[in-house]
C-alpha cells in the first residue's frame, strides 16, 4: 500500500484528505501540529516544517510514494501576520516541496489548484497556481491537478457577515458558481491516487448566484437577508492602498472581486450540498 505525504495538513482541505485516506500509511507536513483539528491522531507521522524554507523540508519525502499538497495562502479577510503572499506560498512553497519529492523518488504528485487557473490573467492568486501547475507538468513525475471552484469552508466568512446583519456583494450578485465541499475535493484526490487522469475540474452539485449563496447564509441563521452592493470598479479603486501594507490581503480582495463578478461553474463532481454544510456550521456555532 502506498505511503502518502499530505502537505497543508492543517488546512480544511488537508484535514479532509487525511480523513479520506483511511487505510494508507500517512505523514503530515505541518507548520503547527497543534492545528491538525479533526485529523489529529489519524496520521502515522508528523513532519513539522515551513515549506517556504527549502532547507526545512530536507527528508520530508523519504520513503514516500505519493505527495498530495493543498498548501496555499490564507483566504481569510484579515491582516496577514507574515509578509508572504500567494506567490510565496501557492507557488514557491509547493515548488520547494516538488523539488524534495523529485530528489526522494516520489512516484506521483497531486496538487489542489483552483478552477480556471491557467485561463485568468492579471490576478496573483490565479497566476501563482497556474505557474506551479506548469512546474508540476514539467517535473517528469506522474501527476494529477485538482481544480475546485470555491470550497465550502470559505463561506464561513459570509456567515460571519450574515451574523453581523449584512452581506456585501461585489457587482449585482448575479454571477453564478457551484462551490464544492472540501470532503468532496478530498474524495477526488483519493480517486486520483491510481488513476491516469491528470486534470480534474471540479464543482459542487448545485449552481447558485452569489446572492443566493448569501441568502443561504442568512437562512442557516434564521435571519432576514440584507445585502449591500459594491460596484466592482469602485472596489478595485478602494482596495489599492492595501498593497502598501498587506500584499496578500490585496491579492485576496482582487481575487474575490473577480470571482464574484464572473460565472465560475465547473463540472458537477461533488455530492454534498451547500445548504446542509451551512446548517451544520451554524448549528455547531
Amino acid at each position: 500500500m502506498a505511503s502518502i505525504l499530505v502537505a497543508g495538513a492543517t488546512g480544511k482541505v488537508g484535514q479532509a484528505i487525511i480523513l479520506a485516506l483511511k487505510h494508507h500509511p500517512l505523514r503530515a507536513l505541518v507548520r503547527d501540529q497543534t492545528q491538525l483539528g479533526a485529523a489529529d491522531g489519524k496520521v502515522h507521522e508528523i513532519f513539522a516544517a515551513d515549506a517556504r524554507d527549502p532547507a526545512s523540508l530536507r527528508g520530508v519525502c523519504k520513503d514516500i510514494d505519493i505527495v498530495i499538497t493543498s498548501i496555499g495562502g490564507s483566504l481569510q479577510l484579515r491582516r496577514t501576520p507574515s509578509k508572504s503572499g500567494y506567490w510565496e506560498v501557492d507557488y514557491q512553497a509547493n515548488k520547494n516541496l516538488l523539488a524534495e519529492a523529485k530528489q526522494a523518488g516520489v512516484r506521483k504528485f497531486i496538487y489542489v489548484s483552483v478552477f480556471k487557473a491557467p485561463e485568468i490573467k492579471g490576478s496573483a492568486y490565479f497566476e501563482a497556481h497556474a505557474a506551479f501547475e506548469e512546474e508540476l507538468k514539467r517535473s517528469g513525475l506522474d501527476y494529477a491537478i485538482i481544480r475546485p471552484t470555491g470550497i465550502y469552508y470559505i463561506f464561513e466568512e459570509f456567515v460571519n457577515f450574515a451574523r453581523r446583519g449584512i452581506v456585501p456583494l461585489f457587482g449585482d450578485g448575479s454571477a453564478k458558481t457551484n462551490p464544492i465541499d472540501e470532503h468532496d475535493v478530498a474524495r477526488i484526490c483519493v480517486e486520483a491516487l491510481d488513476a491516469s487522469q491528470t486534470i480534474y475540474d471540479v464543482g459542487g452539485p448545485e449552481v447558485f448566484t452569489r446572492r443566493e449563496i448569501g441568502e443561504l447564509c442568512f437562512q442557516a441563521l434564521g435571519k432576514k437577508p440584507r445585502f449591500i452592493k459594491y460596484p466592482a470598479g469602485l472596489m478595485r479603486a478602494f482596495i489599492k492602498p492595501l498593497k502598501l501594507f498587506d500584499q496578500r490581503l490585496f491579492d485576496l480582495m482582487d481575487f474575490a472581486i473577480l470571482v464574484n463578478t464572473v460565472d465560475f461553474v465547473a463540472p458537477r463532481q461533488g455530492h454534498n450540498k451547500l445548504e446542509n454544510y451551512l446548517n451544520h456550521l451554524t448549528a455547531s456555532g
